[in-house]
């Protein structure tokens, strides 16, 4: 195993080089593992992505197409705290956004059946008292869960 810091005060311990990585990121593809990438994000309250996307969008396409047999979970995730009212929006809109990376790899020919997607609203927030922007940047993510390999 090599360490490689990641630019934010902590410490990655992890297993796959990306491709043309920023920061000579590694991705540890133990089954049951998550791991998201920092800058896939999304206009507000959209699943559109915002400019600036693409470099993670391509390196995950690049670890999907390196590993033929591994199978993921998309997962959608916002930073929207605790308004029951809105919790079906939530909801949906974390799932519309992990279906939009689910799409992405889709229409860049990954095939549908390594891949399953699901919104998990609020429910999973790194930071629930989010305090700052990166706190808030933290909790809006897709993560990529590893099923099989």
């Amino acid at each position: 195993d090599n360490v490689y810091p990641n630019g934010k005060g902590h410490t990655i311990h992890l297993h796959f080089v990306l491709p043309k990585a920023n920061w000579n990121r590694k991705i540890d593809l133990e089954v049951g593992k998550s791991f998201s990438f920092s800058n896939i994000r999304f206009l507000p309250n959209s699943n559109i992505f915002q400019e600036g996307s693409n470099y993670s969008l391509d390196s995950l396409l690049a670890i999907m197409n390196a590993n033929p047999s591994l199978k993921i979970e998309l997962q959608g995730h916002i930073n929207a705290p605790g308004i029951q009212f809105i919790a079906n929006w939530q909801q949906q809109l974390s799932e519309d956004r992990a279906k939009a990376v689910y799409r992405f790899l889709v229409e860049n020919k990954i095939d549908s059946s390594r891949m399953e997607y699901k919104g998990y609203g609020n429910s999973c927030m790194i930071y629930p008292n989010a305090r700052n922007m990166y706190e808030e940047q933290q909790n809006m993510r897709v993560e990529i869960k590893i099923l099989s390999k």
